[in-house]
């Protein structure tokens, strides 16, 4: 008998994987029946549990929509989420490690705390540092409307991941001391004497050799 423990949540987010698991235990010549009967066991209890869940789930994405209220179910950990920097116009991939609804100035919130690949100078990889968050809203929206959303939503998902995996062994180039020429839209952290960060807007010229401040 399966004891389940961990929050149900959990293994709503891992139903698919429960399925493939099970799919690929039967496909073998010589099936081991204690697991078979402990992932079917896993997965009727998602059924039972989280049917609900599951049904406004896949309602909600075969339109192309999702609501604030369950916003959570789109983002398992560790999930790839697009989202789109309107600082440096860029697009931007995140490690979404967990989502939390709070309340902040009366008005309830989703926040996204995600990892990205960084360097300080002194370390590279990643960091759980961002924080991204959507206020709450009424009815549905597109997925493709939110300001962050998993990125096998996108419709130029491959484009957008490729380029990324080509940005980023870029990226993991310059680690150290690295001259060279830029143009384009860029930002700077600045950070108040209050401790609270803030973004100045530039643009980087290699015509001139310049930093343009565009507010």
């Amino acid at each position: 008998m399966v004891q389940l423990k961990a929050d149900s949540k959990l293994f709503f987010y891992a139903r698919d994987i429960f399925k493939e698991k099970l799919d690929e235990e039967r496909r073998k010549e010589s099936p081991d029946q204690d697991v078979l009967d402990d992932v079917t066991s896993v997965l009727e209890y998602i059924m039972e549990d989280r049917a609900a869940d599951i049904a406004t789930f896949d309602q909600l994405t075969a339109q192309g929509e999702m609501t604030f209220q369950f916003l959570w179910s789109m983002f398992p950990p560790n999930c790839i989420a697009y989202h789109y920097q309107p600082q440096t116009e860029q697009d931007q991939l995140f490690i979404v490690r967990s989502v939390e609804y709070i309340w902040k100035n009366g008005r309830e919130i989703l926040i996204f705390y995600c990892a990205l690949v960084t360097d300080d100078g002194n370390s590279f990889g990643f960091a759980t540092e961002e924080r991204i968050f959507i206020e709450s809203f009424k009815g549905s929206r597109k997925i493709q409307n939110l300001p962050i959303f998993p990125l096998e939503y996108h419709i130029d998902k491959t484009r957008i991941w490729e380029n990324a995996i080509q940005r980023g062994r870029r990226f993991a180039k310059m680690v150290g001391h690295y001259y060279g020429e830029m143009s384009g839209p860029a930002m700077k952290e600045v950070r108040n004497p209050d401790g609270k960060v803030r973004y100045t807007n530039f643009r980087v010229s290699d015509q001139r050799n310049v930093w343009i401040l565009d507010y």
